[in-house]
């Protein structure tokens, strides 16, 4: 499972997206009408949304502070699909 050091150098981002790590959703990265988007996200089950598949683009080992446009979905207990193009 590939794993980048975030753009600040603090810790490490997971994508795919795994289970049992806590799922984040930047709102940055899917504008609607932009067709030059390009960006993957992820349908998920978490423990905040257990009865609904929710977007996620990549998830931590644990729960950060808030940041602005960036959603923490709880703690990822399902994947359904590996791969939604937003275009």
């Amino acid at each position: 499972m590939p794993t980048v050091y975030n753009p600040e150098g603090k810790y490490f981002i997971t994508t795919p997206p795994a289970t049992e790590a806590y799922g984040y959703y930047d709102s940055r990265l899917f504008n609607i009408g932009d067709l030059e988007n390009n960006i993957d996200h992820y349908l998920v089950k978490t423990d905040k949304f257990p009865d609904r598949y929710i977007g996620c683009h990549y998830s931590l080992t644990f729960q950060k502070d808030p940041e602005p446009f960036i959603t923490c979905q709880g703690k990822i207990i399902e994947i359904k699909s590996k791969r939604v193009n937003t275009n």
